[in-house]
């Protein structure tokens, strides 16, 4: 193995049987040990004199394996009480706390009889729980915040890598795994005596500097593993080779920037100086690993040597894995003495992925009765909304995981302004700063708009969001929604008679022969010059619609036959939203005079508060009969296919789109995302 990467799934696949032997040095840093102390280094780095502990990294040491396998004094499971502190600091909702903030968030009166019940329904006591988090906070945690000197340090190290293995060598517990024992054995005899013995050991320096210090030692440090060099399988390095032959010879990884590996130029020594102060160039250390693997090659006799010919998506790049300079210089020189190509010595090994692993189908069954019974509930209780409908359209899956499955997505740290609570809070400030003109014409430039910045900050500042963040961040949060809020009333009509604000309009229909309530909510509707408009804001993006777009696509279009995926997805690409038309349905009660003078838009204010209609104002006079047409039995069909299809579809699909994976909240426990 050129590259100690490989090594753990190497192991773990070799035949049962097979009797293996590894020479191979494992780096400590790929070790879940080490990871620990990382995370430690890492949260005690991270805190803040005034705030506190970044409750991810404080999580992130609550959910490691070594720290969950902790058991509280009586020997219960410690993880039942690290998941009910988890979740009491969820519920809390701040960034950052202290120590005993977190030990308070389990004290608190209102909450004690609670956690109380949690804790006695898995036998473990109040006091005993709170021993327990105490034990975890004196012995793991605090003690990094003390060290001063590499001594320190070492001794830090020790005691808590003493304390988090011992349960693996309590009575009866079986020990650490053997791999996990080796990498324990060089953490004890080769880095904490590093720390100790070095010359400066008890020179004071900052946490930082002992922190990076501990890394650059584990970083050269490998784990060497002992074994019976002349019995069964070696697994091995390319330098452990030196001086040996073997039968058979199976170098794998032999790709380019593995062998040889890639190294980063060093700025305060570049390649050009290097012999200049006497050391010797970057090529003769390329020469010396061409020479140990070239003499393994030609000392053995049979050689395999494999290599990726992937195609690895990185960060917007598509990167292919190439074979090594190596493998090319030694298949030159087969070439060369042969007087002709030898592709054909290259043997391309597909990877065969059984079809059980594949999705064998395009979603979940649906149970019809379940999901009947749900729509004629949601309609007799609040009606179908417009949100719902949309949700369908653009994932069904996402629509069974809400709607029918009521599950909601895991309670998270709030760390910044969520993009819903900041929706919220500019919705209801927008509707605060109007309502005086409910049933009066609004002219913008009469009016000061510092009212509505004040409103929006005053409702922000009671927001959880506006607690969680800090300093400049709320500045730099406020400054942006007070500059949007200005540019909205600038390129606001310049008169509009204000109809109605937060009003909410219901409707029956007969869908599949089955009278269906639908509902809805407005933001605000507006009278302008003999047209309703009727407006919902938008402080995120949406599809764009355009007058050509109704005429030559959504006026024509009639619903697929079939309840499948591609007739779902064709209506998504047809009329992208449900929303702004059935708002229009709603508002004019069906009515066709009505609907012939009503339009509606979404504001987006990100974007200087442009309108941006389902059916342009100047478009509405021009089709005026095409559009009241559409919507007494075009956008009813489309209306009833929706339906239809949520109630007799066999499947929920997946998203009809693959953007709308990308962002969801069900996409990490989804096995059908894009």
């Amino acid at each position: 193995l050129p590259d100690p990467s490989p090594l753990r799934p190497t192991l773990h696949e070799h035949p049962e049987r097979q009797k293996v032997n590894s020479t191979l040095g494992y780096p400590l840093t790929r070790t879940a040990l080490f990871a620990l102390l990382e995370g430690l280094m890492r949260l005690s780095s991270g805190r803040d004199p005034e705030r506190g502990y970044w409750v991810r990294d404080y999580l992130a040491i609550m959910r490691h394996p070594f720290i969950k396998r902790l058991r509280t004094r009586s020997g219960k499971e410690g993880r039942i009480v690290l998941h009910l502190l988890e979740e009491r600091i969820r519920e809390e909702g701040r960034p950052f706390f202290s120590l005993q903030q977190l030990m308070e968030l389990l004290l608190r009166e209102e909450d004690r009889g609670r956690n109380e019940a949690f804790l006695a329904s898995e036998g473990i006591g109040f006091e005993e729980a709170i021993r327990f988090v105490e034990e975890i906070h004196e012995r793991v945690i605090s003690p990094w915040g003390k060290v001063e000197t590499p001594r320190e340090l070492a001794s830090c190290v020790k005691e808590v890598v003493r304390f988090v293995t011992a349960p693996f060598f309590s009575q009866g517990s079986g020990g650490l795994p053997p791999l996990e024992n080796e990498f324990l054995y060089s953490l004890e005899a080769e880095v904490i005596p590093a720390l100790e013995g070095t010359l400066f050991r008890d020179e004071r320096m900052g946490q930082e500097l002992l922190f990076n210090l501990l890394r650059r030692i584990v970083s050269v440090t490998r784990t060497p593993f002992e074994g019976h060099p002349l019995v069964g399988l070696q697994v091995m390095g390319l330098l452990e080779t030196r001086l040996l032959s073997f039968e058979r010879a199976v170098i794998i990884d032999v790709n380019e920037g593995v062998l040889p590996s890639h190294e980063e130029v060093d700025p305060l020594l570049p390649p050009q100086l290097r012999p200049a102060v006497g050391l010797p160039p970057k090529e003769r250390e390329e020469e010396i690993v061409w020479y140990h693997f070239a003499r393994l090659v030609r000392s053995s006799r049979e050689v395999y040597l494999i290599w990726q010919s992937s195609i690895a998506s990185g960060e917007g790049l598509e990167e292919k894995n190439v074979r090594s300079r190596f493998v090319e210089r030694l298949l030159w020189e087969e070439e060369r003495k042969a007087g002709r190509l030898l592709e054909e010595k290259v043997e391309r090994v597909p990877l065969e992925i059984p079809s059980s692993c594949l999705l064998s189908r395009e979603g979940l069954e649906k149970e019809r009765e379940r999901v009947r019974r749900f729509i004629v509930a949601k309609s007799s209780r609040d009606g179908l909304s417009p949100s719902l409908l949309n949700t369908y359209l653009q994932c069904p899956l996402k629509f069974y995981y809400r709607y029918i499955l009521g599950l909601r997505p895991k309670e998270e740290v709030v760390e910044d302004v969520d993009a819903t609570a900041l929706g919220e809070v500019v919705h209801k400030a927008l509707e605060e700063y109007f309502r005086p003109f409910l049933g009066r014409v609004f002219r913008p430039e009469a009016e000061e708009p510092e009212r509505l910045i004040e409103l929006f900050r005053s409702r922000f500042r009671m927001t959880k969001g506006y607690q969680a963040l800090w300093g400049e961040r709320r500045l730099f949060v406020e400054e942006v929604a007070a500059f949007r809020l200005r540019q909205f009333l600038e390129n606001s009509p310049k008169e509009a008679f204000i109809e109605g604000l937060e009003r909410s309009y219901s409707m029956e229909f007969p869908i599949g022969g089955m009278p269906l309530q639908f509902s809805g909510k407005v933001d605000r509707v507006d009278r302008r010059e003999g047209l309703r408009i009727i407006l919902d804001y938008k402080t995120g993006s949406v599809d764009e619609f355009t007058q050509r777009a109704f005429i030559e696509k959504i006026f024509p279009f009639s619903p697929p036959p079939d309840l499948d995926y591609e007739g779902l997805r064709e209506v998504r690409r047809t009329i992208k939203d449900i929303q702004l038309p059935l708002y229009v349905l709603l508002v004019t009660g069906g009515v066709p005079r009505e609907i012939g003078r009503t339009t509606a838009a979404y504001v987006i204010l990100q974007d200087k508060g442009q309108e941006n209609y389902f059916l342009p104002p100047k478009g509405l006079r021009e089709v005026k009969e095409r559009w009241v047409e559409w919507f007494e039995g075009g956008f009813l069909s489309i209306l009833e296919y929706i339906l239809c299809h949520i109630l007799d579809a066999p499947l929920f699909f997946r998203a009809t789109e693959e953007r709308f994976c990308r962002f969801c909240e069900y996409e990490p426990s989804c096995h059908f995302a894009w």
